[in-house]
């Protein structure tokens, strides 16, 4: 069974120290499950303010392969360690925007697409148990769930109270609609078979103006680089422009190539696409709104608290005093590379390993 944690949310509770698990079950029996039908939920704990955290995950190009610490230290983490954490498993396999109203058949099993249906009852449950109190709302997501951020920020602006403010932090999910390295267009057939399945033009988040724009090209607004201009609600994004997933399984670079550097000219010359075409369109966002991005050849490494958090800098800024700053309310920041540079040439970055000696992300 997939179980997705809601930590109960009580904001009187400052003292607030283990996780509960309580499952939606009420919601589920109005459609909110996960793809193998079982009930969603969430998670929190801390002081006046919220952070919601999407988990991280990946989209399913197959439905038959989706069935079955250290935020909470002062010293590393003064900004959110005692804030109410919301954390959200990702288990629908769209990053919370399918919305099909039945189950799906595959083979003799039934699968369900509602991954709105999960946010929004998560949302839901979050205002009953008083969001309305707190002073901010902090949305971020990592990889699938850094997506979440950018598609659902402005739906979620509209359901929280006016007077709590609402921020976004989407890292690591604006997924670049472009062909591998042989010019071969290789990832865009998933980004349509993902947004056509799973119902995804019925998500309340996608924008009308979007859906407007690209009417014979819907599945568009499902990614990051064609919604970011409506995104109206402020948000730090934090990105690398040389992301590993993206290099691998978009790109389809070998190891070799964006670990060793041992690229050929074809190969180096696509990872600079993808980097230009990263920084060109997060530079058209509003002035208003900021951004962190960088050279290391990684993934989702704002969850490495130790070296990505604390150490990772833009000029002479960390990710964690430039996010400090922003949620304190500084002005806007974006903060770029030079547009020239390497892959890891950024001297803060740290060795990215294989696969095979890769440990694996916790939070």
């Amino acid at each position: 069974m997939r179980e997705l944690l809601f930590l109960c949310l009580s904001l009187a509770a400052a003292d607030f120290e283990s996780w509960s698990l309580v499952l939606l079950k009420d919601a589920a029996q109005q459609g909110a499950v996960c793809l193998d039908g079982s009930p969603s939920g969430a998670g929190c704990a801390g002081a006046r303010a919220i952070l919601f955290r999407a988990r991280l995950g990946q989209w399913r190009g197959r439905v038959d392969h989706s069935l079955p610490g250290r935020w909470l230290v002062q010293l590393v983490n003064p900004d959110f360690y005692n804030w109410n954490k919301v954390f959200a498993v990702y288990c629908d396999g769209g990053s919370r925007n399918s919305n099909v109203e039945g189950p799906v058949a595959v083979g003799n099993r039934s699968v369900y697409f509602r991954g709105h249906h999960i946010l929004l009852a998560t949302l839901e449950s979050l205002l009953a148990k008083g969001v309305s109190q707190a002073k901010r709302f902090v949305v971020g997501g990592c990889s699938a769930g850094g997506l979440t951020v950018w598609l659902h920020l402005d739906f979620i602006r509209s359901l929280v109270p006016s007077w709590v403010q609402v921020l976004g932090v989407p890292q690591c999910g604006f997924f670049m609609d472009q062909p591998n390295y042989k010019g071969q267009e290789f990832y865009t057939p998933l980004y349509k078979w993902v947004f056509e399945t799973m119902g995804m033009i019925k998500s309340p988040s996608l924008h009308e103006a979007c859906l407007t724009k690209y009417a014979e090209d819907p599945w568009k607004c499902f990614m990051a680089q064609y919604f970011l201009p409506f995104v109206q609600t402020p948000f730090f994004a934090v990105n690398s422009f040389y992301d590993s997933w993206q290099l691998q399984e978009i790109l389809q670079l070998p190891e070799d190539c964006y670990i060793s550097q041992n690229c050929t000219q074809q190969q180096r010359a696509a990872m600079h696409r993808m980097r230009d075409n990263l920084v060109g369109n997060l530079s058209t966002a509003p002035v208003t709104q900021s951004f962190f991005l960088y050279s290391c050849v990684s993934h989702c490494q704002f969850l490495n608290v130790d070296q990505g958090f604390t150490n990772l800098s833009v000029g002479d800024r960390t990710l964690r005093g430039a996010l400090s700053a922003w949620l304190h309310g500084a002005a806007p920041f974006r903060g770029v590379e030079a547009k020239d540079v390497e892959p890891n040439g950024n001297p803060t970055c740290w060795p990215k390993k294989p696969k095979s000696e890769e440990r694996p992300i916790t939070i």
